[in-house]
């Protein structure tokens, strides 16, 4: 029964576990590397700055009266709540 315990791991191109650091040269040609780099390593990662976004999106909903938003602005609220509550229990269990 060796064949039981017998598991070749395959990755083709491209199929394998990925990880590597974006740099900002590879999103946009649109600005200036060294300043987004400054801005990543001096004020705030791009995780710490949408964060600050969506607290403010998030704030700035409940302060609306009920009924002012469309259905499609209520789902991407919603989704935008389930990220955010996500992310809190994530960064609970890294606590």
């Amino acid at each position: 029964m060796w064949w039981l315990n017998f598991n070749p791991q395959f990755n083709w191109p491209f199929s394998g576990s990925v990880v590597q650091d974006i740099h900002p040269s590879l999103l946009a040609r649109a600005g200036n590397d060294e300043t987004e780099l400054r801005v990543l390593r001096e004020v705030a990662s791009y995780g710490r700055q949408i964060g600050v976004l969506s607290d403010l999106v998030l704030g700035l909903a409940k302060r609306l009266p009920a009924g002012e938003l469309d259905d499609d602005a209520r789902h991407a609220l919603a989704q935008l709540e389930e990220m955010g509550a996500r992310i809190a229990r994530i960064k609970q269990g890294q606590r």
